[in-house]
C-alpha cells in the first residue's frame, strides 16, 4: 500500500481531503451507534451489515527467565544481564545475555523462560492461533540447547478491548519453555536466548472500517527476582530498526531510558531488585482507525482506505506503478515480481518482491509512480 500523509495541518495534500477523512470519521461513528442497535443500516443505495468481530495477534508478552515457576529456593545468582530489543516493523528480535554463578552445591538448575498465550476472545470471527515467540535458541557456554513448553493457568485479562462496541475481557495463560543448566559448586556460565515476537495488537471490525490497537512488545524483568540475589549489573538496549521511529514510545518504565538518538535507548542499572514496575512495555506502533473510501468499482479497484492515527491522516491505497531494478526469477509457482508489493489479497499464494542480482542486493531499488486522482508523484526506495 501506498500512503500519503499530513501532520499538524502542514498538508502534503489540499485541505479538503483532510475535511473529507474528517466527515467520514464522523458518519462512521454515527452509523456505528446505529450498527449496534439495528445490525443493519442503508444508506444511498448499499447496505452495510454489521459483520464485525474481534481478534488478538502476536505474543501479549515475555520476560526475563526465572529459576522456577513456582515459589522454590535456588543458590544461583545473577551477576550480569544484557538484554537488547530490535524493534522491526512487524516483530521484535531479542536478544538476553545472562552470567550465572551457583553459590552453593552442585546443582541440575531448571531455567522457565516465560511467554503469554492469548485465550479465546468470544467476539473472534475465528479462533486465535496460539502465540508463540519465533526462532527460540538458547545456548549455555556457546553450546546449544533443548527446552520443552510447560503450560500454565488461564488467566483474564484485566484490560478490556479499546474499541467503541466491544468491551470484552480477553484471556491470556502463561507458558515456559524450560531448560536445565547443570552447575557446579561456585560455577560461573554464560547463557544467551534468542527469539522474536511479533507485536500484539487487537482489532476491531464493523462492515469494512477497522480499529487496531497500538501494537505493543512486552518484555517483565520481574521474573529475575527468583534468582538469589539482586541483579548485579545490567544494561538494556532497545533500536527502532523501523521507518516511522517518531512513533515509537517506551510506556514503561518511566524515566529509566536514557535517549543516545532518535533510534536508541540505553537504561544501566546495578544490584536491580526487579519488581513489576521495572517491567517493560514498547508502543512500536501506535493505534489508527481505517474506512474504506467508497463502494464504487473505481474504490474497490484501488482497495483505498483512509487511516486516521492521531494527528495524522493517511490515503492508503495501490493506485500506483511499480518498478524495481531487478528481480529473482520465479521458482515453480512462486513469483517474485515487484508487483507483489500490493500484496493482493485475491491472489493464491502470496509471495513477495525478491532482488535479482548476485550478493546481498545492496543498491536494488523500486520505484513507485503515483496514478489516477491520488497521486502524481514518484517514490523511491533503495535497498
Amino acid at each position: 500500500m501506498l500512503r500519503s500523509a499530513s501532520r499538524n495541518g502542514h498538508c502534503r495534500r489540499p485541505n479538503y481531503a483532510l475535511a473529507l477523512a474528517r466527515r467520514l470519521w464522523q458518519n462512521v461513528q454515527k452509523m456505528k451507534k446505529v450498527l449496534t442497535a439495528m445490525g443493519s443500516l442503508a444508506v444511498a443505495t448499499y447496505t452495510l451489515c454489521a459483520n464485525g468481530g474481534a481478534w488478538q495477534t502476536g505474543v501479549p508478552g515475555t520476560g526475563s527467565a526465572s529459576a522456577s515457576n513456582k515459589d522454590r529456593h535456588t543458590d544461583v545468582t545473577i551477576e550480569n544481564e544484557t538484554l537488547k530489543i530490535d524493534l522491526y516493523p512487524e516483530y521484535a528480535a531479542v536478544e538476553v545475555h545472562y552470567r550465572m554463578r551457583n553459590t552453593g552445591a552442585k546443582v541440575q538448575q531448571d531455567f522457565f523462560f516465560p511467554v503469554e498465550r492469548w485465550g479465546k476472545n468470544p467476539d473472534a470471527d475465528t479462533d486465535a492461533k496460539a502465540a508463540d515467540v519465533g526462532h527460540y535458541r538458547m545456548t549455555i557456554d556457546g553450546r546449544e540447547v533443548g527446552w520443552t513448553n510447560i503450560l500454565g493457568p488461564k488467566e483474564e485479562s484485566s484490560e478490556t478491548t479499546s474499541g467503541e462496541i466491544w468491551e470484552q475481557n480477553v484471556s491470556t495463560s502463561e507458558s515456559w519453555k524450560k531448560s536445565v543448566i547443570p552447575l557446579e559448586r561456585n560455577q560461573t556460565r554464560e547463557v544467551t536466548i534468542r527469539y522474536t515476537a511479533k507485536y500484539a495488537e487487537q482489532s476491531e471490525s464493523v462492515s469494512d472500517d477497522e480499529h487496531v490497537s497500538d501494537a505493543a512488545f512486552a518484555y517483565s524483568l520481574s521474573p529475575a527476582a527468583t534468582w538469589k540475589g539482586p541483579i548485579g549489573k545490567g544494561k538494556i538496549e532497545i533500536n527502532i530498526l523501523h521507518p516511522e521511529p517518531e512513533d515509537v514510545s517506551i510506556e514503561a518504565p518511566k524515566e529509566r531510558f536514557r535517549k543516545i538518538s532518535d533510534t536508541r535507548y540505553e537504561w544501566e542499572f546495578e544490584n536491580l531488585e526487579p519488581t513489576p514496575a521495572d517491567d517493560i512495555r514498547i508502543i512500536a506502533h501506535s493505534k489508527y482507525d481505517s474506512y474504506p473510501t467508497g463502494y464504487s468499482e473505481e474504490d474497490l479497484q484501488r482497495h483505498a482506505s483512509y487511516v486516521i492515527r492521531n494527528d495524522q491522516y493517511f490515503l492508503d491505497h495501490t493506485d500506483y506503478d511499480a518498478t524495481a531494478s531487478s528481480t529473482l526469477s520465479a521458482q515453480g509457482k512462486r513469483n517474485y515480481d515487484v508487483v507483489n508489493i500490493k500484496a493482493d489479497s485475491q491472489r493464491e499464494l502470496q509471495t513477495p518482491w525478491c532482488e535479482g542480482v548476485e550478493g546481498d542486493g545492496v543498491g536494488e531499488s523500486i520505484t513507485l509512480d503515483g496514478q489516477g486522482r491520488w497521486h502524481r508523484r514518484k517514490h523511491h526506495a533503495r535497498c
